[in-house]
């Protein structure tokens, strides 16, 4: 399996991981990036910056563990893989639609330097 097919299966995994009700209505964001899905992602690196980007795409609407994923754990996720080239700044901390968009912006803007390919 390539990285693309792993990545798809980490982020359904994750999705899953997300479904738990424990972690839907938990007010602390730790949980959701507590699973091996997660640490799957991160250990991809770079190569999963454009795979990320994507997820911000799909349609969560009916989908409440998926917009969780985009929510909480994407910023999360760009952040541990990027370090700190990437930080939400303080003025949209907390606002989950702002963090995304910012989250997107910044990807679309800079992810050409982390993986050539794009």
């Amino acid at each position: 399996m390539g990285l693309e097919d792993n990545f798809h299966q980490a982020i359904e995994e994750w999705i899953e991981h997300c479904s738990n009700p424990h972690i839907q209505v938990s007010s602390i964001t730790e949980p959701v990036r507590d699973c091996d899905a997660y640490r799957k992602i991160v250990s991809m690196g770079y190569e999963a910056l454009p795979l990320i980007r994507q997820v911000y795409n799909k349609d969560s609407t009916s989908n409440f563990a998926l917009s969780i994923v985009q929510g909480h754990g994407l910023v999360s996720l760009v952040k541990t893989i990027v370090g700190g080239d990437f930080s939400i700044p303080n003025g949209i901390r907390g606002r989950i639609s702002a963090m995304e968009n910012y989250t997107k912006n910044w990807l679309d803007k800079n992810m050409h330097k982390y993986t050539p390919t794009q």
